[in-house]
C-alpha cells in the first residue's frame, strides 16, 4: 500500500514526542545503550527521491536514521545517496550478492566486496551492512555465515539483523506497506528474515490506525524498539490516483507492483 509523506511527518512528530533517543544501527552497535532508545532503519529497495524526501524530514525533526540502499541501476544514485549522508544519517549497503549469484558463496562473497568498494570509492564510507530480503531459500545474510572473518576483512562493525539481540526489542515494520509490531523482533533462527507472528496490525489504508499503532507502542511497557520503514512506500504527491490505485491492489484487481512509481 501507498501512503502520503504526511504520514511519515507525523510519525516522527510522535518519536519527537516520546522523548527516546533514536540510534542509527552504527550508532546503536558501537555505543549499546542500555536505556530507552529507538534503533531507525530505512531499506531503499526502490525509489530513492522518495528516500531523500523522508531524510528531509527526519533532519527538520532533528533525527538521524540508517539509509541502506541496494546496488541496482536507478537505485544506487550516488547524488541523492550524498545529499542524504549531508543532512547526518548514516549509508549503509543493502547487499543482495548470494541470490545475485543463485545461491553460489563464493561468487557472492567477491561481488559483495567489489559493491562494497563501489561505495566506498564513491566516497561513502559504510560502516554496517543489511541484507536484502530474497524468496525462496536462498538467504543473503548466510554468506556471514559461511565466511564470519567478512566483516574484519573489509571493515565492517556489523549487520543489521546478525549483530543486533531482538529478544528484547519491539519491532515495528511496514514491510509489503502494511504496519505491525512485533514483542520479540525477528527471529532469527529461522535462518530467514521473515517477522515472528504479528502481535498487532493496523489497517494499510488508514494513516490514522497507523498513527495510532505508533502511540501504542509507546505507550507500552516496552522501551526498546527497532524501526524500519521503507521510503517506497510514502509519497510527496499523494492524490486519488494513487487512493485508486490501493483499492486496485488491496482489491487484488491488479497485482501488488510498485505502480506509479515515477511519483515522488
Amino acid at each position: 500500500m501507498y501512503f502520503p509523506l504526511s504520514l511519515y511527518q507525523e510519525i516522527c512528530d510522535e518519536i519527537k514526542r516520546s522523548n527516546i533517543s533514536v540510534y542509527t544501527v552504527e550508532q546503536y552497535i558501537i555505543e549499546k545503550p542500555s536505556k530507552q532508545f529507538i534503533i531507525l532503519r530505512h531499506d531503499v529497495d526502490l525509489n530513492p527521491s522518495r528516500a531523500v524526501n523522508m531524510a528531509r524530514i527526519e533532519y527538520l525533526h532533528r533525527i538521524k536514521a540508517t539509509y541502506y540502499f541496494r546496488f541496482m541501476p536507478f537505485i544506487f544514485d550516488l547524488n541523492k545517496i550524498k545529499l542524504i549522508s549531508k543532512m547526518g544519517h548514516e549509508i549503509g549497503y543493502h547487499y543482495e550478492t548470494l541470490k545475485k549469484n543463485r545461491g553460489n558463496i563464493e561468487e557472492a562473497i567477491a561481488l559483495f566486496k567489489t559493491e562494497l568498494k563501489k561505495f566506498r570509492q564513491s566516497g561513502i564510507n559504510v560502516k554496517t551492512v543489511c541484507a536484502h530480503g530474497s524468496k525462496g531459500t536462498v538467504i543473503n545474510f548466510d554468506i556471514f555465515h559461511h565466511y564470519p572473518q567478512l566483516r574484519e576483512e573489509e571493515n565492517l562493525i556489523g549487520e543489521a539483523y546478525l549483530d543486533i539481540d531482538f529478544s528484547d526489542l519491539t519491532y515495528v515494520s511496514d514491510s509489503m506497506g502494511v504496519w505491525t509490531k512485533h514483542k520479540h523482533g525477528v527471529n532469527q533462527s529461522r535462518r530467514n528474515q521473515r517477522q515472528e507472528q504479528e502481535t498487532d496490525k493496523a489497517f494499510a489504508s488508514e494513516p490514522k490506525n497507523i498513527v495510532k499503532l505508533i502511540r501504542d507502542v509507546f505507550n507500552s511497557k516496552t522501551d526498546r524498539y527497532y524501526f524500519l520503514v521503507h521510503p517506497q512506500y510514502y509519497i510527496k504527491n499523494y492524490n486519488k490516483i494513487v487512493k485508486i490505485t490501493n483499492f486496485l491492489i488491496q482489491s487484488h484487481i491488479i497485482p501488488h507492483i510498485l505502480v506509479m512509481d515515477q511519483l515522488r
